[in-house]
């Protein structure tokens, strides 16, 4: 029980100030902390989902896009629960601490997850403007001007905690189909991924980015688990 309030209380410290203490790491530390933060997930999800939901019906409201719906094949759901949580960790969560290479990933990984190069055949392609994208921040940040901004961004920790979380949550943005009258919730749908950012970096500040992949893989697998079974009963 006192590991659990200990983990509780940490985290909400880490919502306060920025700094997360890097106390004990063990296994069973872990497996609380991925308990703890899964059923907070999955509430937080239902809550803002079940308001979602109930506001789009009642007017007559399509909230994702036709096309997001028809990648929820296997092929996108083991993407979903592998690939993607990686990259999204690394964009994200790696450059809490990492400002540097960190930095560079954010840059290319963000313009390669939201490029409108979305053709199979063009895979290469992104990949190698991706690339550049990332080496061409690495070479500027080393200039003492970008370097400055750099270390003034990081010495708040605070903003750079909400900052990556705040575009981890956007970067979810486009499964919706955004429209005037789907405005008014679209916080509701974005909140959740805002919190899962948060606990993800949580996980990464006190043990490491390895371990907060892990956490977003299994959230994603359970997330994923209803749209599964659909898909092998049918």
């Amino acid at each position: 029980m006192n590991k659990i309030i200990d983990i509780v209380l940490d985290f909400l410290n880490l919502l306060k100030t920025g700094y997360v203490e890097r106390k004990e790491k063990s296994y069973l530390i872990f497996f609380i902390s991925v308990l703890l933060f899964t059923i907070n997930s999955i509430t937080w999800k239902i809550i803002f989902t079940t308001i979602s939901y109930t506001y789009a019906k009642e007017n007559n409201i399509i909230l994702y896009n036709t096309t997001t719906m028809e990648k929820n094949s296997l092929i996108s759901i083991y993407l979903n629960i592998s690939l993607i949580p990686l990259i999204e960790e690394l964009s994200t969560r790696y450059p809490l601490k990492k400002k540097l290479l960190g930095s560079s990933l954010f840059f290319s990984i963000l313009f390669f997850v939201n490029s409108s190069i979305q053709s199979f055949l063009h895979f290469p392609i992104r990949v190698l403007v991706a690339f550049f994208i990332g080496f061409f921040f690495y070479i500027i940040s080393k200039y003492p001007i970008i370097d400055r901004l750099t270390n003034t961004f990081y010495k708040h920790p605070l903003i750079v905690l909400y900052f990556f979380s705040f575009v981890f949550s956007v970067m979810h943005i486009f499964q919706f189909k955004i429209t005037i009258s789907l405005l008014p919730i679209l916080p509701f749908l974005l909140i959740p991924y805002l919190i899962d950012g948060l606990m993800y970096s949580y996980v990464r500040l006190r043990f490491s980015t390895n371990h907060s992949v892990v956490l977003h893989i299994l959230n994603n697998i359970l997330a994923s688990l209803p749209i599964l079974i659909t898909l092998y009963v049918t």
